[in-house]
């Protein structure tokens, strides 16, 4: 069997520490519920291009809280530009981009405003809860291509690249545990129309692993 290629690549940068999302949430309640951001558009695919921080970020602007009108093409055209900012930051990549290239492209080109960090678990889930949805950059398992019946992501085997996907949703007191929602861009065939469900203590793993999350704000068309 094929499977999309993997190339989201970790790339950190120091000074993102002062830029963390509690600082967006200082100013807000954070009462946690269940939470989803809805797609505007169909699910994108990446097909077998390692587009994946493209088509990442593609999502997030195809998302509510203030959609922008997406496709394919425009997730590639993305993904060129986050291409474009890795070389301006000295990322000489032969295949890939990283999150936050995405993420500094899009402000470039006025799409977003400003973009915070989530750092751990507990950040992902308050942002997902207060703000908007979520962009996640993670070591992808071999046990992940494939959801179960349920649209459950299994994190089983071993680790064969990095991806980046859109975390759209916060499931709490789900009968195994709380669970995260994500969008991926492998088109409608991947879990229940390319959305799946992974438990939060897994996510947490996998942001422990060199993982990152980038919360958007003010986005615009």
């Amino acid at each position: 069997m094929t499977h999309p290629k993997l190339d989201r690549i970790p790339c950190f940068d120091e000074r993102s520490r002062n830029y963390g999302v509690r600082r967006l949430l200082a100013t807000r309640p954070v009462k946690r519920k269940p939470t989803a951001w809805v797609p505007w558009t169909p699910p994108l695919d990446q097909g077998r291009e390692g587009a994946c921080v493209g088509f990442a970020w593609a999502h997030e602007l195809g998302c509510t809280p203030v959609p922008v009108n997406v496709s394919d093409n425009y997730a590639r055209m993305l993904y060129q530009a986050a291409r474009s900012e890795d070389r301006l930051m000295g990322n000489d990549f032969p295949e890939g981009a990283s999150l936050l290239a995405g993420a500094k492209s899009c402000q470039a080109l006025g799409l977003i405003k400003s973009y915070y960090w989530a750092f751990s678990v507990d950040d992902v889930i308050d942002a997902l809860v207060a703000q908007g949805p979520v962009v996640l950059g993670l070591p992808w398992y071999s046990g992940m291509y494939q959801t179960d019946k349920d649209g459950m992501v299994d994190v089983t085997g071993h680790i064969v690249g990095g991806h980046a996907l859109l975390a759209t949703g916060y499931v709490p007191d789900a009968p195994n545990g709380d669970l995260i929602v994500w969008q991926n861009s492998w088109g409608p065939d991947y879990g229940n129309n390319g959305q799946a469900f992974i438990h939060v203590d897994d996510l947490k793993r996998l942001l422990a692993q060199d993982g990152e999350a980038c919360v958007a704000t003010d986005v615009s068309a």
